[in-house]
């Protein structure tokens, strides 16, 4: 499409978000409704229902890092669209440290490659690809990476709920 038509629109929003201060709180509320498929001692919380009973899914596990980069990204005023470009952006910015930048990249790319991993093998079987793992179906290492993941979520859900709440 045209940049400059892009370009416009997305001044326009801007100037919409900051003449309406309460969008950065409604946006850390809806990102805190995804929660983390971690329980309380560390295991992989999986669904009871239909046909994705014992499985997590993997889509909504990414989700907390999307909207966390997304929101960041907006509130510094940064246009990247891509999440991992975003994240880059916010270590640029020193939004986020060094250490919590590398750690947010690894469980993101850690359930990106399950999630494409388990899409590829249920296309090659003749499936319809889907984002519901099976925790049962992961190698020891995986389940240890996913858990480890998904912990690291939990630190961006408090963050994310400290600076735009008030509270973690």
């Amino acid at each position: 499409g045209d940049a400059e038509l892009a370009s416009e629109l997305t001044a326009s929003i801007r100037g919409e978000m900051s003449e309406y201060t309460p969008f950065f709180v409604h946006f850390a509320q809806n990102a805190l409704l995804y929660k983390p498929a971690l329980g309380f001692f560390g295991q992989i919380v999986t669904s009871n229902e239909g046909r994705a009973e014992g499985t997590f899914s993997v889509k909504e596990s990414l989700m907390p890092i999307v909207n966390f980069a997304r929101l960041y990204a907006l509130h510094v005023g940064l246009d990247e669209r891509n999440t991992l470009e975003r994240l880059r952006r916010l270590l640029d910015k020193t939004v986020l440290s060094a250490s919590s930048h590398a750690e947010t990249v690894s469980a993101y790319d850690c359930l990106m490659e399950l999630r494409l991993r388990h899409q590829a093998r249920a296309a090659i079987r003749g499936g319809q690809p889907d984002n519901q793992l099976n925790p049962r179906h992961l190698t020891e290492v995986e389940t240890a990476m996913v858990r480890k993941s998904l912990a690291q979520l939990s630190l961006m859900m408090k963050r994310l709920s400290f600076d735009f709440l008030g509270h973690s």
